[in-house]
């Protein structure tokens, strides 16, 4: 059965055009409005006199920005639904629901398709003034390719899309963005011609004031609402702009999933995120122990925008070191599952779904020599001396294969904690201390510039230790200096303990890019003196 309403006049408007459907399908009713459209007179108008198609539910892609608010407001107020999937957060509602992550992540996208019932999608990609050409063209464009394709074949009746890119011809842009945000114009129009996808390019200029926003989102529902002939038609709209913001006045809003979380570094990492007051989730899986299929999804669902992994085997029951892992086949499996498998496998997932990865490694992947060089991170590990460090060896060089990963080398970790892990306190206990310099990670001071470098998506690999080389007689020393504490040791030339050598790495690692992408951080020497200060206090 089929009812008819058209043609019914207004004082402030035109024509009001309401198309209802009511289907008998198997006796049961389903009805839906389809379309109402009111067509203004003149050039001005108010909210009732908005030319809008009703529709259930509304997606906008980034839409966490204020013009995104205000453009959702909008929308609501003509009774949509409203989804935001965005990487920064906002406030939700009845009417307003936020999902947390990007649109290159296909099993998020996969979920909301599901459960959302898109009916029509706005795209508005953001500027970023700290991403090269290549990093903005992969997050807008393989974003919106991912988005768009995954809903093409997921749906069967294709949403309309409306793009608002900030750009106009003649105003200033960041030229990555400008490239991305032309590409996502040629990707789209190329499926509104292949797929008769309804597909509306909007261009507003860049820096538009806020006061100008509701003005815009006004015209910008109009629009959303023509009807056009043309395959993704562009409009280029017109409104007030403010002055260029400085860069340093954005700050990165972050979610991070945290695997590894429970052991002795992973604690700390934690802490020190809350010290930043940046949010995070610890992973419930677990590579090894949780099946491919639960991590994927908890990683859709928590859609994160950057990944740590700080899983890892050193240890073991009645064992407290590396030599746990020179057992048999049990040891092996235990050392490939933890120390190989886990981070690959994470990498693996975050590179799919566009994710930063951040790993969290060792250094101890480097033999020592008479005269031998500081180790670069382009430098392959050829340390052989036991099963930790060979396969931590195919580790490093596996995770700095990915595009989207940080592999972070970290060596004998040491902070200002009276613990049987720390450095510091262990060489207290030790009656023989080898004599040989080392690259060592003073974790207080570390971590903290580690987040600077996660957070900025920094990708390949960095050294993570304090500038410059001690050796375990020099921290000896200093602390008996710092604490009035005299050590009983022998001290050991490396030459006289070669199956000692033979059996652990002992290396310097080049500090060079550390430095130059955090350079307040503390020289090593400095750094075993604070932490001394801080177990004296302990003690």
């Amino acid at each position: 059965m089929m009812n008819w309403f058209m043609w019914t006049r207004h004082p402030y408007i035109s024509r009001i055009v309401c198309f209802t459907i009511v289907l008998d399908v198997k006796n049961k009713f389903y009805s839906s409005f389809m379309y109402i459209g009111l067509l203004r007179k003149g050039n001005s108008f108010n909210d009732a006199e908005l030319t809008c198609m009703m529709v259930k539910n509304v997606l906008l892609v980034g839409g966490a920005s204020e013009f995104g608010q205000v453009l959702a407001k909008k929308l609501r107020a003509v009774g949509a639904k409203v989804y935001i999937l965005d990487t920064d957060v906002v406030d939700t509602d009845d009417d307003l629901e936020f999902i947390h992550g990007e649109s290159c992540n296909t099993d998020l996208v996969q979920m909301i398709i599901k459960r959302c019932h898109i009916t029509r999608l706005f795209l508005l990609p953001k500027i970023s003034h700290d991403e090269d050409v290549s990093t903005q063209g992969r997050r807008i464009l393989m974003g919106t390719a991912a988005l768009i394709d995954e809903i093409r074949r997921q749906t069967s009746e294709l949403p309309q899309v409306i793009q608002v890119g900030q750009f106009q011809e003649g105003s200033f842009l960041v030229p990555e963005y400008r490239a991305a945000v032309l590409s996502t114009e040629a990707f789209l129009h190329s499926y509104a011609v292949s797929y008769r996808m309804d597909v509306r390019l909007i261009r507003i200029p860049t820096y538009t004031v806020s006061s100008a926003y509701d003005h815009l989102a006004k015209e910008i529902l109009e629009i959303s609402s023509e009807t056009t002939n043309e395959k993704a038609k562009i409009y280029n709209l017109e409104a007030e702009t403010a002055e260029i913001p400085s860069v340093s006045e954005s700050t990165p809003d972050v979610r991070i999933l945290v695997f590894g979380a429970n052991g002795w570094i992973g604690k700390q990492f934690t802490d020190c995120l809350n010290k930043h007051g940046l949010q995070y989730v610890i992973a419930k899986t677990r590579p090894g122990d949780s099946s491919d299929y639960e991590i994927r999804r908890e990683i859709a669902e928590i859609a994160p925008s950057h990944i740590v992994s700080l899983i890892g085997r050193t240890h073991g029951k009645d064992c407290g070191n590396i030599d746990y892992l020179e057992g048999g086949p049990d040891k092996l499996k235990e050392n490939v599952r933890d120390n190989l498998y886990g981070p690959f496998m994470l990498a693996n997932i975050a590179e799919r779904f566009g994710i930063h990865f951040t790993y969290i490694g060792t250094g101890c992947l480097f033999a020592h020599a008479k005269n031998s060089p500081y180790y670069r991170e382009e430098d392959l590990p050829n340390f052989r001396g036991n099963k930790y460090g060979v396969v931590k060896g195919f580790t490093d060089r596996l995770i700095g294969s990915f595009s989207h990963s940080l592999n972070v080398r970290i060596r004998l970790p040491f902070n200002d904690e009276d613990s049987p892990r720390n450095l510091v306190k262990k060489i207290t206990s030790f009656n023989n201390l080898i004599d040989v310099p080392n690259s060592i990670t003073y974790l207080p001071d570390l971590l903290p510039a580690l987040i600077n470098i996660i957070i900025n998506k920094t990708t390949g690999t960095i050294n993570l230790t304090s500038p410059g080389v001690i050796s375990f007689v020099e921290m000896a020393e200093i602390f008996s200096e710092v604490t009035g504490q005299k050590l009983e040791y022998e001290s050991v030339q490396i030459e006289d303990d070669v199956d000692g050598t033979a059996k652990r790495s002992h290396c310097k690692l080049s500090t060079d890019r550390l430095q130059t992408l955090q350079p307040q951080v503390l020289n090593v020497k400095d750094a075993v003196r604070k932490a001394a200060k801080a177990l004296a206090q302990v003690g």
